[in-house]
């Protein structure tokens, strides 16, 4: 069975990234510092294994998500999470 290749977390992005990576690098640089933080901090080494990470990272990692797509918005005027862009 081939394992599925680990995509972005960002709203309707999906570029590959490492599986203990929750955004690609462009998505990563758009996180606010104190979600980095939390996210790093809350992070356990192998929780990309057995998909069972804490629930301060799930809440960071979900802040996060919402948070660089009020980033996107600000920036490009486009909406990340309509559908088809609207």
């Amino acid at each position: 069975m081939k394992r599925q290749e680990h995509k972005c977390h960002a709203m309707r992005c999906g570029a590959p990234c490492p599986p203990k990576h929750l955004f690609c690098a462009r998505h990563w640089k758009l996180t606010p510092q104190p979600l980095k933080e939390r996210i790093c901090a809350a992070y356990r080494p192998g929780q990309e294994k057995d998909k069972k990470p804490s629930k301060e990272w799930l809440k960071a990692a979900l802040e996060a998500r919402w948070a660089v797509a009020r980033a996107e918005v600000l920036v490009s005027g486009e909406y990340p999470f309509a559908k088809g862009g609207e």
